[in-house]
């Protein structure tokens, strides 16, 4: 497979565990919340994030892979959730609308949540497991 292949495949694999996360985590706050039917949510311009992501991840993966995975965590989830800052900054200033809109207490102009921190790390590690699990399949 080609560079762009390899790319369109880690692209898609990434894309298909970043919704399954974003699904489950707004499930379980919907649950939370009291709703008994646990309705998960994603709004489809996150797909781009996803989709992009292999761009930024595998550098980073590439310089922090010799550090703990603590370590590696935390370096994954303040990069992504600084990616879901200026993405949603982007799209706000572009379009006009917020394309997520976070209202706890530690968000940033509605753009990112700081309390989602723990969960970022936890999906950075799960992308890094994904990312090595690529590397072995594929030849």
């Amino acid at each position: 497979m080609g560079n762009l292949g390899n790319f369109l495949f880690h692209s898609l694999t990434f894309v298909m565990q970043g919704v399954l996360i974003e699904i489950i985590t707004t499930s379980i706050q919907a649950r939370l919340k009291g709703d008994k039917c646990w309705m998960g949510r994603i709004s489809a311009k996150m797909i781009i994030g996803y989709a992009l992501l292999p761009l930024v991840f595998v550098p980073i993966y590439n310089l922090a892979s010799f550090c703990p995975w603590i370590v590696r965590g935390l370096i994954y989830g303040l990069v992504g959730q600084a990616l879901e800052y200026f993405l949603g900054l982007f799209l706000y200033s572009t379009t006009g609308l917020y394309h997520w809109y976070y209202e706890s207490r530690f968000n940033i102009q509605h753009h990112v949540d700081l309390a989602y921190l723990p969960l970022f790390i936890l999906g950075g590690l799960l992308f890094e497991l994904n990312w090595l699990y690529i590397q072995l399949i594929l030849p």
